[in-house]
C-alpha cells in the first residue's frame, strides 16, 4: 500500500521531516553505543572481520537491486501486503537504506521499517519522529554476527538538532575505505624506503607525513579511470564518469568568468553548491581533530586554504549524453570533498547539483535535499583535544574557517551574475509589475575578488541602506572583506560568515547552520521571501501545510492506519484539545500523506446546524470511491452493493444520493422491484450504512472517516458511528478519526459514551489530548515565519511562548499582531526582521487570541465588518449561491468583494466558489463583533432577507430558516409570518427526515408547533394533522416515546371523523407492536375496522374460512395472469385504509398465534380487493393465500402462481416497503417446493437485509430464520451459518425479539451439535431429556413441531438412531405451511434412522413402512423439485435395498442398491449438497464393507470425509475416521 511519487523538495527541516539522524551500532562485543548528530553520516564497519567490506546493497545496479530480497517485514521476510511494482527500484529494504532513492524517489509514505543491517530497525516517520524496534530476524540478532555494511540513518525533528552539540564521527582504522587504506599503506612504504617524494608548491608548510600522503593521494585522486572499478568494500562505484577537480578550477568552471547563465535558477543551483561545499569543508575539519590524524589547531590553520581542498563530480548519465549541448558551466553532480592535507575524504551517498534544486514555486514549501555524508578517516570516539591547545589556537581557526568559507563564496561571485543578468533583462524575473528595475550601482570591486554586487536590485530606493561602509583600504582581516550581506548574500548566510570571522560561534553550529540552509534554501539562501508588497511591506511566511510538534501525535495516528490495514479490524481514534490547538491541522496533514494509499479518505466538518453528518460524508465517499477505484475495484463494489440492496440502489440513494454512481445499466438484473416510494425509519439507516461499509471497505481497501467538531454531532449521528465501527458482522474497515473540543463539553456528553460502548465491544479506541507545543517547536514556527535560523529568534519565540502558552494558532497572531503594531520590523538595509525584545516583553497582550483578532477585525471598514458578521452567522462559510441571493439586496451589495478582501486579509479563504473562515477561531472573533443582546434579531433580520430573495431554491430552506429561527420568538408578531414560518420549519424538517437527521428534524416540529395559533386544530386544521404525525415519527425516531404518544393522541382527540384519524391509528398500532403489546394492537386494529363498517369475528369457524377460500380461489382460476397483473387498481382512498389494516391485523393476529384468523383476514382482504381493485396491500393478502394454498390445501401449483403474481405486483406499486413481507411467504414457504433451495435461501437473505434497510426488523428476522432454515437444509457450511446466527441473534437483542431468539436458539444448539458436541451445549443426556425439558414455549403454535425437528436432526448426526426415532414419533403432523420443509426433512432422517434400527435388531417390521411412507412422500416432491428432494428420495430407496440385502442376501436388491446410491451421490452432486453427498457415500461405503468390497468401501469413506471436512461437521469427520482406521485393518489383513 506504499505510495511512491517523483521526489519533490519537501521541508526537511520541519518538525515533521526526517533531517536528522540518530545511529544505532553494535560493537564487537555485543553492547549498543548511541551517537545523536545532527546529519546522516555513514561508516564502515565489520563486526567479525575488519579487512572484509561487505558488499553495499545502494551502490548495486537496477538488476541486481530488484533481485534482492525486501527486508523489514519480520521473520518471513516479506511484506504483508501487496507491493507497487516499482517497489524493486527503491532499494533492497523496500526502501533506500539511507532514507532516500539514489534516482531521487522518496516515498510519501513509509509504513515498513528500514532495517540497519546490524539488526536495528529504523522506522522514519514521513511526519517527524523516529522509533526504533529491534526487529526479530534471525542472524540479525545474533550477537557479533554481521555482514553488511552498517548504514546508520535515522530522523529528528529540526529541534532536536538545534539542541545537539557537534557532530559525533566516530571511527577506527579499519573503517577507511581501501583507496585510502591503499594510499596511506603506499605511502608509509615509501616513507620507511626513504624514497624521496616530489613536493607540491600547496603542500611545503605541512608536516613531512602530511605532505606525503597528500602527494600520493592527489595523484591518485586525479586519475581517472577509463573502466568502472568496485573498491572491495563496494562502497563507491568509480565511473568513468567521475572526476576530481581542485575546488579553485572548480569555482573557476562554475562561475564561468564572462559566461552569462541565461536562467535564474541555475544561479541559485550554483549558490547552493557552494553551500554544500562549505557544509563539507567544516565536517571535514571538525572530522581531522578526532580521527586518526589527531590534527591540531595549527596543522588544521594551515588546511585552511582553498588550494588545499578537492571536489569530486559526476555528469552524471543523462548529462554525459548531452556531450557538446551540455551546458558548459555546469560541471556534474557533487559526490564529495577532499581536503588534501591531513589527508580526509567526504562522500555524499546521494550526488548533488542538479541546476533545480531551489524549488521556485510560491507556495513556500519547497525545500532543499536530506545529506548524508560518509567521511574517512573516521572520527574516533573519546577522542582527546588538548584543552590548553584547544584554548590558544581555536579562535584562530575558526577565524581561518570563516575566511576559508568567505573565500568559496566570493570567488566568482554567483550573485553578481544573478544580478548582472537581472539588470540586463530590465527586471526582476520574479517581479510581476512589470515596472523595470532602477540601474544598478556598481561597486567598487575589491582587488581579491572578481567582483562584487549589491541588493538595491531587490528593493526600491526609498528602502535602500547605505551600502557604502566598507573600504578597501581597511588594515584588519575582516576590514578586507566585504560582508556577504553587501555582496548579496542572505543574510541568514552573511551573519553566519561574519560570527565565524568575529570567533562568536564554533564550528559546530556553523555545521548546523550549514545543514539548515542547505535544507531550506529558499529561507535561508536567497532570501526570496522578502519582496515587498505594492504598499512597501514584508509579510510574514506563514506555512499553512506545515505541522509543528505534533510529531509522537503523527506517528499514532500512522501507526493506527497501519494496523487496521494490516489486520482488517476496524478502529477509533477521538483526538481532544482547545480550538487552536491543532486537531485539524495534525488529523490533515497525517490524511494527505495516505490519502490513495490503498485507502479512501473522507473528511467532514460538524457544524452546530448539520442534519447528519455522518451521512453527509459517507455520501462524499461514493465520489470519492468512483474516482479512485480501478475498474475491477469498481465492478466488486458495484456487485457487493447488488447483493445488499439489489439490481438498483434506490433503498441506498434515499440515504446516501450519491451512490447511483454505483449503478450498473449494463450488469443484468434479477428479479426485484423498483425501490422507490421509501420510508426509510430511524432503526434501518445504521443498518443501510452498515451494509453500504461492507461493500466499499476491505483490508485491502479501507475508509478512513474524519469527522472535525465532533461535539457538534447529535445523539442519532454518533449512534451511527458506533454501529458502522462496531458492526456486529465486523465484515467492514473503517478507521475513525474524530476532533472535538474537549474543554466545551462534560463528562456526560454522549462522545464519551461512544468511547465506552466501542469498548464493551471490543473496537479497539484511542484517545489523544492535544495542548500547546513546547519552546523548540515554536522557535522552529518562529524561525519559518521570519526566514531567520533557529538560534537567532530564539529569545523572540521564548517570549512569545510564554504569551501564548504554546498555542500555534495564538503564537502566529501574536507575530501579524507584532507586525501591525510597529513591534516587528523588517530592515531593509539588513534584509532581515528585527525586534526589540524589551518593548515585546512588556507587552501587555491578553491571553485569549480571540481578543487579536477581534482587534484586527474592528480596524477594517465597515463593509468589511458586516461581511465577516453576516458569514459568521452561517458557520464556517457560505457557498456562491448564498452570497449570490444576499448580494441582490442594497445592504449587501458588496459582499463579494468586502469577501476578496478578508481573503487577502488572511480571514478566510476560497474553496470553490464559496468562501470559509481560515479557522474556527476567526469564525468566532467575526461573531463576536454581534453584541450578545442583538444576536437573535441579527440573524433573524438575514434570515428574512433571504426569504424574501426570489433565487432561494429548495436547498437553502433549511440554512433560511435556522437564521429566522433564532429570533422569531422575539421578531415574530403578526399571525402570517408565524405560519409562514411554521410551514417552512415543517418543509425543513421533512427534509431532514429524508436525510435521517431525526434530532433536527423533531427541533424543527416543535418549533413550527411553538409557532400554531391558539385556535390552530380550527384555523389550521389539515396542517395541524400533519405537523403532529410527522412530530410524533420524528419523536419516535429520536426515541422520545412519551412525546410521540402525545402528538398522536392529540390528532385522535382533535379530528373530526374516523378518515382523519386513520393515519395515527395507524402509525399508533405499529407503535404498540414494536413495543411488544401485539394483542393491544389486534384489539385497536379491530375496532378501527368495526368504525370501517367490517365485522371482524372473535372466533374463526373453519367452514367460514373454507367458503371465503373458495369463493376467492374461484375467481384466480377464471382468470389469467396478464389480466391479474394488469387488474384495476383502487382509487378509494376508504377503500384502501381498509386494505391497509386488513394486512396489518393479519400479521398482527400471525404474531399472536393465531394463523387460521390470519388466513380469515388475508382471504377477506383479496376479496375486497377483487371487489374495489388492487393496491399494494393486496400483494401481502395475496401472498397469505398462495401459503394457504401451498399448505392446507396441498394446491402447490396454484400456490406457487400466486406466489409470481405477487413479486410482479410489488413491481407494479413499487412496494419496497412491502418486499420481506411477501419474500418470507413466497420463498420462505412456497418457492422450495419448485425452486432451487440455495436460491430461495439467497432471496430471504435480501429479504432479510432490505427489511433491516426499511426499518422493519420483526419481517425481516423472520426473513433470517428462514434463510437459516434452507441454509441448513441446503447444505452450507456449518461454521459460516453459525456465525450468521450469532449475527441475527445480536439484533433480535436489540430489537427485543424473543420469537427470533427461539428460533434462532434452536438451530445454533443443532449446528453446536453436529460441528463438534463435545464443545456443544446438549449432549446425550439432553438428547434424551429433551421432551420433558420443554416448557411454556411448547404450548406456541407452530413451535413444538420446531423443537422435535431439531431434535431429530442432532439424533441422526450423531449416531443416536433409537432417539432419533423416538423424537419424530413425538412430533406432531403440522399443518402449517412453515411446516412443510421440516416434516419432509424430518421424515428422510426418520426414514434412514428406521432403517438402520431394523438393520440392527431384525424384528421390529413397522421400520420398514416407515421408511416407505417417508420414500413416498419424498417421491412426491421430488416430482416437483427434483433439484432438491431428487437425492434424498434416490438414497432412502437404497437404504431399502441395502437392508433387504442384509435381511435376506438377494443379490438383485444388493445391485439396485449399487445402482441407488450411485444416483444418490450424483443427485447430490448437482444440487451442490455437500453434507447429502457425504452421507450417501457414507452410507454406500457400509454397504460395500458389509459385502467385503474393503477397496469400493475405503474409496466412498475417504470421500465422505473430504465432503464432510467440506461442510464443517468435526462430529461426522471422526465417525469417518474411526471407519477409514476400521478398513484398513481388515485390508491389511
Amino acid at each position: 500500500f506504499h505510495s511512491y511519487r517523483p521526489r519533490r523538495k519537501t521541508d526537511t527541516r520541519s518538525s515533521q521531516r526526517q533531517i536528522g539522524l540518530k545511529k544505532v551500532s553494535r560493537l564487537e562485543n555485543g553492547e549498543t553505543d548511541k551517537y545523536s548528530v545532527h546529519s546522516r553520516v555513514v561508516f564502515k564497519t565489520t563486526m567479525n572481520n575488519p579487512n572484509k567490506f561487505p558488499p553495499r546493497p545502494h551502490h548495486q545496479s537496477e538488476d541486481e537491486r530488484s533481485s534482492r530480497p525486501l527486508l523489514g517485514f519480520g521473520n518471513n521476510m516479506m511484506p504483508p501486503f501487496p507491493m507497487p511494482p516499482n517497489l524493486a527500484n527503491v532499494g533492497s529494504f523496500g526502501m533506500h537504506p539511507h532514507g532516500m532513492h539514489p534516482h531521487g524517489i522518496q516515498p510519501q509514505f513509509a509504513y515498513p521499517l528500514l532495517v540497519n543491517n546490524v539488526g536495528t530497525s529504523t522506522r522514519p516517520h514521513p511526519f517527524g519522529g523516529m522509533a526504533n524496534y529491534n526487529m526479530n530476524m534471525g542472524s540479525f540478532q545474533q550477537p557479533g554476527f554481521f555482514n553488511h555494511s552498517a548504514v546508520y540513518s535515522a530522523n529528528i525533528s529540526r529541534s532536536t538538532i538545534e539542541q545537539q552539540g557537534a557532530v559525533n564521527m566516530m571511527s577506527t582504522a579499519s573503517m577507511i575505505p581501501r583507496k585510502i587504506q591503499h594510499s596511506l599503506r603506499r605511502a608509509k612504504e615509501q616513507r620507511d624506503q626513504k624514497v624521496p617524494q616530489p613536493q607540491t608548491s600547496h603542500a611545503q608548510n605541512l608536516p613531512h607525513h602530511y605532505r606525503q600522503q597528500s602527494q600520493l593521494q592527489q595523484q591518485q585522486l586525479h586519475q581517472t579511470p577509463s573502466t568502472a572499478s568496485r573498491s572491495r568494500d563496494n562502497n563507491v562505484l568509480q565511473e568513468s564518469t567521475d572526476e576530481v577537480i581542485p575546488l579553485r578550477n572548480w569555482i573557476e568552471k562554475e562561475s564561468g568568468g564572462d559566461c552569462q547563465p541565461d536562467n535564474v535558477q541555475k544561479q541559485r543551483g550554483m549558490m547552493l553548491r557552494r553551500t554544500l561545499i562549505a557544509y563539507g569543508m567544516i565536517e571535514l575539519l571538525k572530522g581531522a581533530r578526532t580521527s586518526s590524524h589527531a590534527s591540531t589547531c595549527y596543522e588544521l590553520l594551515q588546511a585552511c586554504n582553498i588550494d588545499n581542498f578537492l571536489v569530486r563530480v559526476c555528469k552524471g548519465e543523462e548529462e554525459s549524453k548531452k556531450g557538446d549541448n551540455a551546458d558548459q558551466h555546469f560541471v556534474g553532480k557533487i559526490k564529495g570533498v577532499q581536503m588534501i592535507n591531513p589527508p580526509s575524504t567526504l562522500l555524499f551517498l546521494t550526488p548533488f547539483g542538479s541546476s533545480g534544486e531551489v524549488n521556485s514555486e510560491e507556495d513556500g514549501d519547497g525545500m532543499g535535499q536530506f545529506i548524508e555524508v560518509e567521511i574517512c578517516p573516521r572520527p574516533l570516539a573519546n577522542q582527546a583535544i588538548n584543552p590548553l591547545e584547544q584554548l590558544v589556537k581555536e579562535k584562530a581557526l575558526i577565524r581561518s574557517a570563516g575566511s576559508l568559507i568567505h573565500e568559496l563564496y566570493t570567488q566568482g561571485n554567483p550573485i553578481l551574475l544573478l544580478y548582472d543578468f537581472q539588470k540586463g533583462k530590465g527586471a526582476s524575473p520574479s517581479d510581476d509589475s512589470g515596472v523595470a528595475e532602477p540601474p544598478l550601482k556598481r561597486i567598487k570591486e575589491h582587488p581579491q575578488y572578481v567582483g562584487g554586487a549589491n541588493f538595491h536590485s531587490l528593493f526600491p530606493p526609498s528602502q535602500r541602506g547605505n551600502t557604502e561602509t566598507a573600504s578597501a583600504g581597511a588594515v584588519d582581516q575582516k576590514a578586507s572583506r566585504l560582508p556577504l550581506l553587501e555582496l548579496g548574500f542572505s543574510s541568514s548566510l552573511s551573519s553566519l560568515v561574519d560570527e565565524l570571522l568575529d570567533c562568536k560561534c564554533t564550528l559546530d553550529v556553523a555545521s548546523k547552520d550549514l545543514h539548515l540552509i542547505l535544507l531550506d534554501p529558499d529561507s535561508f539562501l536567497v532570501d526570496r521571501y522578502f519582496k515587498p508588497a505594492p504598499d512597501g511591506k514584508v509579510s510574514l511566511r506563514i506555512r499553512k501545510n506545515k505541522l509543528y510538534g505534533r510529531d509522537s501525535e503523527s506517528s499514532l495516528i500512522t501507526s493506527t492506519f497501519c494496523r487496521v490495514r494490516t489486520s482488517g479490524k476496524s478502529e477509533a481514534l477521538l483526538i481532544g484539545g482547545y480550538s487552536g490547538s491543532g486537531k485539524t491541522r495534525l488529523v490533515e496533514s497525517v490524511l494527505k500523506y495516505i490519502d490513495g494509499i490503498s485507502c479512501h479518505v473522507v473528511s467532514h466538518k460538524s457544524e452546530q446546524s448539520s442534519i447528519s453528518v455522518i451521512t453527509q460524508a459517507l455520501d462524499q465517499l461514493c465520489a470519492c470511491i468512483k474516482k479512485s477505484c480501478t475498474e475491477d475495484e469498481y465492478l466488486r463494489i458495484n456487485s457487493r452493493l447488488v447483493e445488499a440492496f439489489g439490481s438498483d440502489f434506490s433503498i441506498l440513494e434515499k440515504v446516501l444520493p450519491s451512490t447511483k454512481l454505483f449503478y450498473d445499466t449494463t450488469r443484468a438484473k434479477p428479479f426485484i422491484p423498483k425501490h422507490q416510494g421509501i420510508e426509510i425509519q430511524n432503526n434501518s439507516v445504521s443498518y443501510i450504512l452498515q451494509l453500504f461499509m461492507r461493500a466499499v471497505s476491505s483490508q485491502e481497501r479501507p475508509v478512513v472517516l474524519f469527522i472535525d467538531d465532533l461535539h457538534w454531532c447529535d445523539d442519532t449521528s454518533l449512534e451511527i458511528v458506533h454501529d458502522i465501527v462496531s458492526d456486529t458482522k465486523g465484515s467492514s474497515c473503517v478507521y475513525f478519526i474524530g476532533c472535538f473540543r474537549d474543554n466545551e463539553i462534560g463528562s456526560e456528553h454522549p462522545i464519551y459514551q461512544l468511547m465506552e460502548n466501542m469498548n464493551m465491544n471490543n473496537i479497539p479506541v484511542q484517545s489523544l489530548g492535544l495542548s500547546g507545543v513546547n519552546r523548540n517547536e515554536l522557535n522552529c514556527m518562529t524561525s519559518d515565519a521570519l526566514c531567520i535560523l533557529p538560534r537567532h529568534c530564539k529569545d523572540l519565540a521564548d517570549i512569545i511562548h510564554s504569551k501564548t502558552k504554546g498555542d500555534p494558532y495564538f503564537a502566529l497572531e501574536m507575530l501579524r499582531a507584532l507586525v501591525d503594531r510597529g513591534l516587528l520590523q523588517f530592515n531593509f538595509p539588513k534584509r532581515r526582521w528585527t525586534w526589540n525584545q524589551a518593548n515585546i516583553m512588556y507587552l501587555d497582550v491578553t491571553s485569549n487570541v480571540l481578543h487579536l483578532l477581534k482587534s484586527k477585525m474592528m480596524s477594517m471598514s465597515n463593509q468589511m465588518q458586516t461581511a465577516l458578521k453576516v458569514c459568521s452567522c452561517f458557520g464556517s462559510g457560505v457557498d456562491n449561491l448564498l452570497v449570490g441571493c444576499l448580494s441582490e439586496f442594497e445592504e449587501y451589495s458588496s459582499l463579494r468583494g468586502e469577501l476578496d478582501q478578508a481573503v487577502e486579509e488572511g480571514f478566510m479563504e476560497k474553496v470553490g466558489e464559496g468562501y470559509k473562515f481560515v479557522h474556527d477561531r476567526v469564525k468566532e472573533a467575526a461573531y463576536s463583533l454581534i453584541e450578545e443582546k442583538d444576536r437573535n434579531g441579527y440573524h433573524y433580520q438575514v434570515g428574512m432577507v433571504l426569504l424574501s430573495s426570489p433565487n432561494v431554491d429548495d436547498s437553502l430552506v433549511s440554512i433560511m430558516i435556522d437564521q429566522i429561527n433564532h429570533g422569531v420568538g422575539e421578531s415574530v408578531q403578526s399571525e402570517k409570518d408565524r405560519i409562514l414560518i411554521a410551514e417552512l420549519n415543517y418543509k425543513a424538517g421533512g427534509t431532514a427526515m429524508a436525510h435521517s437527521g431525526f434530532v433536527k428534524a423533531f427541533s424543527y416540529f416543535e418549533t413550527a408547533k411553538s409557532l400554531l395559533p391558539e385556535d390552530h386544530w380550527t384555523s389550521q386544521y389539515y396542517f395541524s394533522i400533519r405537523l403532529f404525525l410527522s412530530l410524533s415519527n420524528a419523536a419516535f425516531a429520536c426515541g422520545y416515546g412519551n412525546l410521540a404518544d402525545e402528538a398522536l393522541n392529540a390528532i385522535l382527540r382533535e379530528a373530526k371523523c374516523l378518515e382523519d384519524k386513520l393515519d395515527a391509528y395507524y402509525f399508533m398500532n405499529n407503535l404498540l407492536f414494536h413495543r411488544g403489546q401485539a394483542k393491544a394492537a389486534f384489539t385497536k386494529c379491530t375496532e378501527v375496522l368495526s368504525g370501517l363498517g367490517e365485522t371482524i369475528p372473535t372466533e374463526m369457524d373453519s367452514k367460514e374460512l373454507n367458503d371465503t377460500m373458495k369463493k376467492v380461489m374461484n375467481f384466480f382460476t377464471n382468470i389469467s395472469d396478464d389480466e391479474l397483473l394488469h387488474f384495476r387498481e383502487c382509487d378509494s382512498r376508504l377503500h384502501f385504509y381498509l386494505m391497509q389494516f386488513y394486512q396489518q391485523l393479519g400479521w398482527f393476529a400471525f404474531f399472536g398465534q393465531s394463523p387460521s384468523m390470519q388466513s380469515y383476514l388475508f382471504c377477506r382482504s383479496v376479496e375486497i380487493a377483487i371487489r374495489v381493485g388492487f393496491c399494494k396491500y393486496t400483494a401481502v393478502s395475496m401472498i397469505s393465500v398462495a401459503a394457504l394454498l401451498c399448505g392446507k390445501f396441498k394446491d402447490i401449483s396454484n400456490g406457487y402462481r400466486l406466489g409470481r403474481i405477487c413479486l410482479s405486483l410489488l413491481t407494479r406499486f413499487n412496494a419496497t416497503s412491502l418486499l420481506p413481507t411477501v419474500y418470507l411467504g413466497f420463498y420462505g414457504m412456497i418457492a422450495f417446493n419448485s425452486e432451487p433451495i440455495m436460491h430461495c435461501a439467497d432471496q430471504l437473505h435480501m429479504g432479510f437485509q432490505i427489511g433491516m434497510s426499511v426499518g422493519e426488523p420483526t419481517i425481516a428476522l423472520l426473513n433470517g430464520l428462514h434463510y437459516i432454515q434452507k441454509s441448513f437444509v441446503g447444505g452450507r457450511n456449518l461454521v459460516a451459518l453459525s456465525k450468521e446466527i450469532d449475527y441475527q441473534l445480536e439484533i433480535s437483542e436489540t430489537h427485543d425479539d424473543n420469537r427470533s431468539k427461539r428460533f434462532l436458539g434452536l438451530f445454533k444448539e443443532t449446528l453446536c451439535q453436529i460441528i463438534d458436541k463435545n464443545k456443544a451445549r446438549a449432549d446425550t443426556t439432553t438428547l434424551s431429556e429433551g421432551a420433558g425439558a420443554l416448557d411454556e414455549e411448547m404450548k406456541i403454535e407452530g413451535f413444538s413441531e420446531v423443537v422435535f425437528f431439531h431434535r431429530v436432526i442432532q439424533s441422526y448426526w450423531l449416531g443416536y438412531a433409537d432417539r432419533c426415532h423416538y423424537f419424530a414419533q413425538k412430533s406432531a403432523p403440522g399443518e402449517a405451511a412453515v411446516g412443510r420443509l421440516l416434516k419432509l426433512i424430518a421424515s428422510f432422517y426418520h426414514g434412514l434412522a428406521a432403517l438402520q434400527i431394523l438393520r440392527k435388531k431384525k424384528s421390529k417390521v413397522e421400520m420398514k413402512e416407515i421408511a416407505r411412507a417417508s420414500l413416498k412422500a419424498l417421491t412426491a416432491a421430488s416430482d416437483l423439485s427434483p433439484i432438491n428432494f431428487k437425492n434424498k428420495a434416490e438414497l432412502l430407496e437404497a437404504e431399502l435395498h441395502r437392508t433387504e440385502v442384509v435381511l435376506r442376501g438377494n443379490e438383485e436388491e444388493k445391485m439396485h442398491a449399487r445402482k441407488m446410491y450411485a444416483k444418490s451421490v450424483c443427485s447430490a452432486e448437482a444440487a451442490k449438497f455437500d453434507h447429502e453427498k457425504a452421507l450417501a457415500l457414507e452410507l454406500a461405503a457400509h454397504f460395500y464393507e458389509e459385502n467385503g468390497e474393503l477397496s469400493n468401501a475405503l474409496r466412498n469413506f475417504s470421500e465422505a470425509k473430504l465432503h464432510y471436512t467440506l461442510w464443517g461437521s468435526k462430529v461426522r469427520v471422526a465417525q469417518i475416521e474411526v471407519a477409514i482406521a476400521r478398513t484398513e485393518t481388515r485390508l491389511t489383513r
